[in-house]
């Protein structure tokens, strides 16, 4: 018998005499979308982003978001992946325990914040006891089974323990909050996976004080290595340069807004260490057409755009955009979903993934898993 046939018989013979359901959002074997079975990647909506990633955000798993400094555009960017997922019908859960969501940001960046479950969980405990609540709910009621939910925790480094609202910071030891964030995800990881939920943890770095060995990095994430473990994805922000009001590539009079590289330290799903720039306008999060111009001259596409100097030509038309690429992009309507295109050729993800009609990568369903030659079943014993 094959490996195939083995666990079809495994999954009746489960449903029949212990009264498991293996439908949508339930506990299924491997063969519905693949090799990891992750459903669907919660995009960020930037495409050079999420090309990088292999789509985005998987859904079922754990993720980390960290940078060396403050204002990398961590906060920036996982708010980007909560727009998209409320387009697609998604629930969003925000944990804030720093209290410093700028709402009508967000707001501008396209997140519904009323149709947002939001807190402020006054220590760690607090917070996995919330999220652990949460799953319950989505267990217990059948409409949210197979509904894509993204929870935030941004920033779980500024969560303290309840050792230390009580007064004693030295309660449980130095390895208090990694033990409490190790135990709380072996509970989670397996919730998450069942119910398609992904949990994106924002945290800090804090200087290493390891001074044994001098040639170690120099900033490392608080929190212990549970996160690191657990995570499927970790994506590091690092700011690499600013804009100017202009709008240019460059640095201009005043900054309106920074250039960040988006580094993939750690993927499963797609091919790790995998880094991209994007530009962030201070009022308006990160821009697309900005992004994408910037990798298309980069990459030297003429056949997409050009600039000569100050000027910026498209192929085939002799009118010139001094570095004003919204205009640009107003009077050429169809430039860019052009530009995506090429860039999707450029930095392509796994095969085994396609995009939905929302602009999500789903795992692609049609094409069959690999399977030894030799598929002739076993002889009866």
């Amino acid at each position: 018998m094959s490996i195939k046939n083995i666990l079809s018989k495994t999954v009746k013979d489960l449903s029949a005499k212990k009264g498991f359901s293996f439908g949508p959002g339930k506990p299924h074997t491997a063969d519905q979308y693949g090799v990891g079975d992750v459903p669907a990647w919660i995009p960020f909506g930037i495409t050079l982003i999420d090309q990088s990633l292999g789509g985005g955000l998987p859904l079922g798993r754990i993720s980390e978001l960290f940078s060396e400094q403050e204002s990398e555009g961590k906060t920036t960017l996982i708010l980007h992946a909560a727009a998209q997922c409320q387009k697609a019908g998604g629930v969003v859960v925000f944990l804030d325990s720093e209290a410093a969501l700028d709402r009508p940001r967000a707001s501008r960046i396209g997140l519904d914040l009323s149709q947002v479950i939001t807190t402020g969980p006054a220590s760690v405990e607090d917070g996995f006891e919330f999220i652990d609540a949460l799953v319950k709910n989505i267990s217990e009621d059948k409409e949210l089974h197979g509904v894509p939910t993204l929870i935030i925790w941004d920033t779980i480094a500024a969560a303290p323990t309840r050792g230390e609202k009580a007064g004693d910071p030295f309660a449980g030891g130095m390895t208090e909050k990694p033990r409490i964030i190790s135990r709380a995800l072996r509970n989670y990881v397996a919730e998450f996976f069942k119910y398609r939920v992904h949990l994106c943890l924002v945290n800090q770095s804090i200087t290493n004080i390891d001074n044994k060995n001098p040639y170690g990095p120099k900033y490392i994430t608080p929190g212990g290595k549970a996160i690191k473990f657990f995570s499927t994805l970790r994506i590091k922000c690092k700011r690499t340069g600013y804009v100017g009001e202009s709008r240019s590539l460059g640095v201009g009079d005043q900054r309106t807004g920074i250039k960040v590289t988006v580094d993939a330290v750690k993927n499963k799903l797609a091919t790790p260490s995998q880094r991209t720039e994007s530009v962030l306008i201070g009022a308006t999060g990160y821009n697309e057409t900005l992004s994408l111009a910037e990798f298309l001259l980069t990459n030297k596409v003429n056949e997409c755009i050009e600039q000569k100097g100050a000027w910026i030509y498209l192929p085939g038309d002799r009118k010139c955009y001094w570095k004003n690429l919204e205009q640009l992009v107003e009077s050429n309507p169809d430039i860019l979903a052009k530009w995506q295109a090429e860039a999707r050729k450029r930095i392509s993800v796994p095969p085994n993934r396609k995009l939905n009609a929302q602009g999500w990568y789903e795992r692609d369903v049609a094409l069959p898993l690999e399977e030894d030659e030799e598929t002739e079943e076993a002889p009866a014993e």
